[in-house]
């Protein structure tokens, strides 16, 4: 992948911040949104991290250097997570914190997007309770063991 170069390469895009030191993480696939404010951080002075998820790594690495190497080659890193796994958003921020050499993230920018078939509702423990046919209701044997059922 060839990056775009910037607009205007003379004016820095966070000229009234200095991020020196700082450390960020953004998510969203390497592209897009979040390619571009990777690269606004970094060029701020921070150290940043990237994930991806369908990007192939070779071509994440890649932009990760290229990021580096466009700013004083400060640390960035790419690194493969599936935002909707807990443990995996949980492991990708401690190794990017050890790599980065930070105690903690200063800045996260959570631009990922996850696509489900599920809608909130059906995801919630109600279950189908929002519908307009069905209502929940307590009947008298529910109402001593304490449990909610679903009546049409």
């Amino acid at each position: 992948m060839v990056l775009a170069p910037h607009p205007c390469p003379t004016a820095p895009v966070l000229t009234n911040f200095d991020l020196s030191g700082k450390t960020a993480v953004v998510t969203g696939d390497c592209r897009g949104i979040s390619l571009e404010v990777a690269r606004g951080l970094c060029e701020a002075g921070a150290n940043v991290a990237i994930t991806y998820s369908s990007t192939p790594p070779a071509e994440a690495d890649n932009i990760a250097a290229i990021i580096a190497a466009a700013n004083n080659s400060r640390t960035v890193v790419a690194y493969k997570c599936d935002v909707k796994s807990k443990t995996e958003v949980q492991a990708t921020v401690e190794k990017a914190t050890a790599e980065l050499g930070a105690v903690k993230l200063d800045i996260v920018v959570a631009n990922a997007g996850t696509i489900s078939s599920v809608t909130y509702l059906m995801s919630t423990s109600m279950g189908h309770a929002g519908r307009r046919k069905q209502r929940p209701r307590f009947s008298k044997d529910s109402r001593k063991k304490k449990k909610l059922r679903i009546e049409d």
